[in-house]
């Protein structure tokens, strides 16, 4: 008689946590950076802009650009597939939860998935970690179900859901790496791998064709990416440990200790019999948790609390674990095990509709500024080129990264605007000397991103030939000047 409660329990969850991740989205009037750019990409995959970032993995672009051409190019498209691949995700979690454990647990780990601070920011968002994460999700949960009862179909699926990760999120591929680790734990690999090598090939096949008919390198877009990141410093373990409290919250990291615990006690217990057990799943888990750690911290090189997102699922399957423990511990002690649940649901969801808005703002800036550059006519340069482009419809270049080199793409490329905005991420000439104008620029909230100043910059036509023999500091010529500022 509980299976149909649980599934009420869950349909009622996905439901809700839809809903809150599409109003979130609502309350962001500028999507941001990284989802414009895909945006971008799956309007080109749709035909109606001939843009396209290289980088950016496959399936994301590929899923907006169908849909783009089934119902015409709206907004409202990504403000939907954003919250509803995310949603998507919990199901996921849950599925491989209840694989691992059981349905409680299951659904306890996509509870606190759901709940973690920084899954709350960027799961309503048009991103690829968290559907890439609801696809590993799916991916290990065949390979669990393929170690239980040894159907080749199952690796099938996992070969395709391991491909669909790679496609969403290059790490993806990773899927791949620990579904062989854990067959080899299990003791469960055989041939029946190869099927799901063969499966994973065959549904990314589309995307190394696309980069060698368009680039000639089948592999174009990760080597263009894996430059990308080469071109800053590694990142260092610390910065994330010092976050640690704020990523991952003390009530989560306790029912964290709670399990693992919890495994040491069993391993005490039986240590001949740890394989046999049935809370190895424990062990995946971990498995989870500590490679996209390691994998993260060892090879990314930004510093971003959002790049330790990965850990997550891991993490999450843990904690449910421990969830379940402590309401088993109070179910012994006490009758207040059957409302715990539902009245922390009802707390936490109360604390995130009263303080989540306050961290979902934009910057409307960005919409003015594009549609004046849309009645311009001339190519742009711009730090924030994913805003302008995708407001003024224009070809909006990456900023160089000195000034000679602008004043040559003026002359090459025929740039004939630059627009600068005191933004956090841009070079640090730009907001201190850059065109003589730092005491035009405010300070801005660097967490929500929001810009203070933007200075639109047209380019005179004041400097030709060999850039450096007209002044000895080029940095002060007045090639471009000033014509509009916002605010």
């Amino acid at each position: 008689m509980p299976q149909p409660k649980i599934n009420k329990t869950l349909t009622t969850f996905l439901i809700f946590s839809f809903l809150t991740y599409f109003w979130l989205n609502s309350l962001i009037t500028v999507p941001d950076w990284d989802a414009l750019s895909y945006i971008m990409n799956g309007k080109t995959i749709a035909g109606e802009q001939k843009y396209y970032e290289w980088h950016r993995p496959l399936l994301l672009p590929l899923i907006l650009g169908i849909n783009f051409i089934i119902f015409g190019f709206t907004e409202l498209i990504p403000r939907i597939l954003g919250p509803l691949l995310s949603t998507f995700t919990l199901f996921a979690i849950y599925k491989l939860g209840s694989e691992i454990y059981n349905k409680k647990t299951g659904i306890y780990a996509s509870l606190i998935f759901f709940f973690i601070p920084l899954t709350i920011y960027w799961a309503p968002r048009m991103y690829s970690a968290i559907p890439c994460i609801g696809l590993i999700a799916m991916s290990m949960y065949f390979v669990d179900k393929y170690a239980k009862n040894s159907n080749p179909n199952d690796m099938i699926f996992f070969g395709i859901f391991a491909s669909l990760a790679f496609l969403m999120r290059y790490v993806g591929a990773a899927s791949l790496i620990m579904g062989l680790i854990y067959l080899l734990y299990k003791n469960k690999l055989n041939k029946d791998f190869l099927k799901a090598i063969v499966s994973f090939l065959l549904v990314s096949t589309p995307f190394f064709y696309l980069n060698w008919v368009n680039t000639g390198n089948p592999i174009y877009s990760m080597s263009i990416a894996n430059n990308q990141m080469a071109e800053f410093t590694p990142t260092r373990l610390d910065y994330y440990l010092k976050n640690m409290l704020i990523i991952y919250t003390p009530p989560l990291l306790i029912l964290l200790t709670i399990t693992l615990l919890n495994g040491l006690r069993l391993i005490k217990n039986s240590r001949r019999e740890i394989t046999i057990k049935k809370d190895d799943g424990l062990i995946m888990s971990l498995l989870l948790f500590g490679f996209f750690v390691l994998y993260f911290q060892a090879w990314l090189n930004l510093k971003s609390l959002r790049y330790i997102i990965p850990t997550f699922l891991g993490f999450a399957l843990l904690c449910g674990k421990g969830f379940e423990i402590t309401m088993n511990w109070l179910n012994n002690k006490t009758n207040l095990q059957k409302y715990t649940p539902h009245t922390l649901f009802i707390i936490c969801s109360i604390s995130l509709i009263i303080l989540a808005p306050k961290f979902f703002t934009s910057c409307n800036q960005y919409i003015e500024i594009g549609e004046y550059l849309n009645t311009l006519n001339g190519n742009v340069v711009s730090p924030a080129w994913p805003y302008y482009n995708y407001y003024s419809e224009r070809t909006v270049k990456w900023f160089p990264g000195t000034y000679e080199q602008l004043l040559e793409e003026t002359q090459t490329f025929g740039i004939k605007y630059a627009v600068l905005t005191d933004w956090a991420s841009e070079p640090e000439w730009a907001t201190n000397s850059f065109f003589e104008t730092s005491q035009e620029f405010t300070k801005i909230n660097t967490f929500t991103g929001c810009i203070g100043t933007v200075s639109v910059y047209e380019y005179s036509g004041t400097v030709n030939g060999a850039l450096n023999t007209r002044e000895p500091d080029v940095i002060n010529s007045n090639a471009f000047v000033p014509l509009k500022i916002i605010p």
